[in-house]
């Protein structure tokens, strides 16, 4: 099958386009064995524009967290908490799905804390985003805050099948 230039030049431009078009977003790796923790800064409402891993460049680039799981696992614990100035709240989205706090709360000098537990996540591929939601300044609508993810502990039903498959390769010998 013969393809033509113009054909190939008008598709090109169409794909493009069409990553012009999308919203740039750059993404911190969470070692499942480590987790991660540090700092994350917005600039305006909104998915957070900055992780401490990431070099300031101060372009505000939207900013999300990514975890690769080989077997269904959990975080026991996923948090974060306003570290500028109180007043300032953050929603946890998951793969693109609102994950409600399991705890909400403002410490005794008025800073948010947001905590879920046991943080359920299939294997694959997983981006976790922080959405600034309410700011203490309005007319200066930035901050930063801090993260933890936990690390991920392998669900009951992967450590059963391999303490299953542990007691057959046993048996045999």
């Amino acid at each position: 099958m013969k393809t033509s230039i113009p054909a190939v030049l008008g598709a090109s431009m169409v794909l493009v386009f069409l990553a012009a078009s999308q919203s740039w977003a750059v993404s911190v790796p969470i070692d499942p064995s480590t987790g991660w923790v540090g700092y994350f800064a917005w600039k305006d409402l909104g998915q957070i524009d900055d992780i401490s891993e990431i070099e300031r460049d101060y372009d505000w680039v939207e900013t999300e967290w990514s975890i690769v799981l080989s077997s269904p696992g959990y975080m026991p614990l996923v948090t974060a908490y306003d570290g500028y100035e109180a007043g300032d709240e953050f929603a946890l989205y998951v793969d693109g799905a609102h994950v409600p706090w399991t705890l909400e709360y403002n410490d005794d000098d008025g800073y948010y804390h947001g905590e879920h537990d046991h943080l359920s996540l299939s294997t694959g591929l997983h981006h976790i985003t922080l959405y600034t939601t309410k700011v203490a300044w309005p007319a200066v609508p930035e901050g930063a805050g801090m993260a933890e993810f936990s690390p991920v502990v392998p669900e009951p039903a992967t450590i059963l099948l391999l303490g299953l498959g542990a007691a057959i390769v046993r048996r045999r010998r």
